[in-house]
């Protein structure tokens, strides 16, 4: 397995997944994006796992106090990320998002589900949700082996499956509590902790069994397999039309989990990877102002949605990404403009 610092295969797939969730949000191919849904659902599940796979991996090495402290920082970390694009956004996309923390029927709580359980700017569910996984799989790590938690997080995973992707096979079925909880949360069960837990659990216990990370060849093997598994899933279940939506596949779990092995052994020499790095959190976080500023101008110009004007919104959002990752590590080595580092 290659070490963090000198993974470089990591920054770039990272950027790859960045620009998929970009492609599936515009969407690309219009109508026809549904044709690449499974290799699209792959991005969000690979962050959850490496995330939790360098931060599992640093916390071996400490002691019990010391872990709290590196948890404690990267939850701040990633909060501050979080409140620094809520803040970017906010007047961007005021109208879509926040309208209604001002209609006089919000209050506190309402509010403040909003914040931990759903999402307040374009993508935000997962930096959130990525805190909430973190700290509640750190203190189930302290009475439970990996494996009992894996369990327990592949469960959660399963009824927001049930609530998505197999939705209308089970229709009147317990799901459909474990739906009305979730709303009550103002979330949507797969873009929630709740299909988050998962994947955080897995990049636990591959910083943890570095013994199953030894055979990249007989690993490619099984993630092409299971990645085919995952492709015949999704077109099964809209074809048998059980889809209420298509975020939470089962075969993400297997595929995800040697997809992550594969590129932990793999390194690449790439002279560019903190830009990639940096790069993949611009375009996640903001993709949301990108489109709303776009949409607003091709309704200026008369310009109505088509697979041309999808693929030359894709693209320009993607060069002013690329523009504004290159300006922002420009200015960030100064002395005074330091705080930008902690928008990537």
């Amino acid at each position: 397995m290659v070490a963090n610092k000198e993974n470089k295969a990591i920054d770039l797939v990272k950027a790859i997944m960045a620009l998929l969730i970009l492609a599936l949000h515009t969407p690309l191919l219009a109508e026809n994006n549904y044709i690449l849904m499974p290799l699209y659902r792959l991005a969000v599940p690979f962050f959850f796992t490496v995330s939790s796979y360098f931060l599992f991996k640093k916390l071996n090495k400490c002691c019990a106090k010391e872990q709290i402290k590196v948890v404690l920082n990267y939850v701040k970390r990633n909060l501050i990320l979080y409140f620094s694009w809520f803040i970017i956004s906010f007047l961007f996309v005021f109208k879509e998002r926040y309208t209604y923390m001002f209609d006089g029927k919000s209050n506190f709580i309402l509010i403040l589900k909003k914040l931990l359980f759903s999402s307040t700017w374009m993508g935000s569910w997962y930096i959130m949700a990525t805190v909430l996984c973190t700290i509640i799989i750190f203190l189930l790590s302290k009475v439970l082996k990996n494996n009992l938690i894996f369990i327990i997080s592949f469960i959660s995973f399963l009824f927001c499956c049930f609530t998505c992707s197999y939705a209308k096979a089970f229709d009147g079925a317990g799901y459909d509590l474990f739906q009305k909880f979730c709303e009550t949360l103002e979330c949507t069960p797969s873009l929630s902790l709740f299909s988050g837990f998962v994947f955080i659990s897995l990049g636990k216990i591959l910083a943890e069994d570095n013994k199953k990370i030894c055979n990249k060849s007989r690993d490619t093997v099984l993630f092409i397999v299971f990645f085919l598994f995952l492709t015949a899933e999704f077109f099964i279940t809209r074809k048998m039309g059980w889809q209420r939506a298509d975020d939470s596949l089962i075969m993400l779990v297997p595929t995800i989990y040697f997809f992550v092995k594969v590129i932990l052994q793999t390194n690449i020499n790439i002279g560019f990877s903190k830009f990639l790095r940096a790069f993949s959190v611009v375009v996640y976080c903001s993709q949301g102002i990108f489109f709303a500023i776009f949409n607003y101008a091709f309704e200026l110009v008369g310009w109505n949605k088509t697979l041309k004007v999808d693929i030359c919104e894709f693209l320009l959002i993607t060069v002013f990404c690329i523009i504004l990752t290159s300006i922002i590590i420009s200015l960030e080595k100064s002395k005074k403009m330091k705080f930008l580092r902690y928008i990537h």
